[in-house]
């Protein structure tokens, strides 16, 4: 079935054909957008969102489904290119919504990547293949949750709440709420979070292992390589090595915003092969989905 594709970076409509199975027996047959950019008025409108997912919810279900909805909250989605690269940033909290009518919502899954794609003259279109790479990313992401349910334990919130879930969801984690770490080896973020170690110190491997604290110094693990963890206020940070794009100068605030300054007017903007570098960046954990986020760059005398 075709559908159509209204995303931020887009020159106009793009017709894309769905080249996914459909999911019998879905947990939820309709979808409600929540549009929460930092700045709704670039790049596609919220009506545009809603009408996207809900064709895609048409695409992937069928008359098995039961009439159950989601919730899909748009925190961030932004484009960014040159002639040869190019990609879109997006982080989206999906929410299951309780049954009987009630206004309470609980989540079920988080979705924060880039989706990045090249092209040459064989290629073909570098706008085109980053809206293909997009919509396959947000439709395997969708049709991954249709059967998935809440445990019994699951929290939920109200209307309000979804604007500030985040920092809800840190009042609830030992990890956020503790003056101190515990000692000892965690596998994933849920036990890091719930502090709640999986073994010890001497009994683990380092290629699957979310983090270590040692002397309540904590170190997250990437590519085996440990690195510092260090709390600041109310959240966690480590150090990364970060590819950016800086058109004014090096202080730069965020991922989010540097996207942003590329997504103008809605077109997808094209920018310099020269202007892209390597840099050292403040990566953030993500109170819901224990990922890392690009936050700022590191300044001159800081430390981890």
């Amino acid at each position: 079935m075709i559908r159509y594709l209204f995303i931020a970076f887009l020159l106009g409509p793009v017709m894309v054909r769905a080249q996914d199975s459909v999911v019998s027996n879905s947990f939820y047959r309709h979808i409600r957008v929540l549009d929460d950019r930092p700045d709704t008025t670039r790049g596609a409108t919220s009506a545009a969102y809603q009408q996207y997912f809900n064709a895609l919810m048409d695409d992937v279900t069928d008359s098995t489904a039961r009439p159950g909805e989601l919730t899909l909250q748009i925190r961030n989605f932004h484009s960014y290119g040159d002639m040869h690269r190019g990609g879109v940033w997006m982080r989206i909290v999906l929410y299951a919504r309780a049954t009987g009518g009630d206004e309470r919502y609980s989540v079920l899954d988080v979705l924060d990547t880039v989706v990045e794609t090249t092209t040459n003259v064989f290629k073909g279109s570098l706008h085109n293949r980053v809206v293909s790479a997009t919509d396959e990313t947000l439709t395997r992401f969708i049709r991954a949750n249709l059967r998935r349910g809440l445990s019994n334990a699951a929290r939920w919130y109200g209307p309000g709440d979804l604007h500030d879930v985040e920092n809800l969801t840190k009042s609830d984690l030992f990890v956020f709420t503790a003056d101190t770490l515990k000692n000892g080896v965690y596998l994933s973020y849920s036990s890091f979070a719930s502090q709640q170690p999986d073994g010890v110190m001497w009994e683990y491997n380092p290629r699957s292992t979310f983090a270590i604290v040692r002397n309540r110094q904590a170190f997250i693990f990437l590519d085996a390589d440990p690195m510092p963890l260090v709390r600041r206020g109310n959240d966690f940070f480590y150090i990364g090595r970060v590819r950016l794009y800086s058109p004014i100068s090096t202080e730069v605030a965020s991922i989010s915003a540097l996207a942003a300054l590329a997504a103008t007017g809605g077109h997808f903007t094209m920018m310099a092969w020269g202007a892209w570098r390597k840099k050292d960046v403040w990566m953030r954990m993500d109170a819901l989905s224990g990922r890392f986020v690009a936050t700022r760059e590191v300044k001159r005398g800081e430390a981890p």
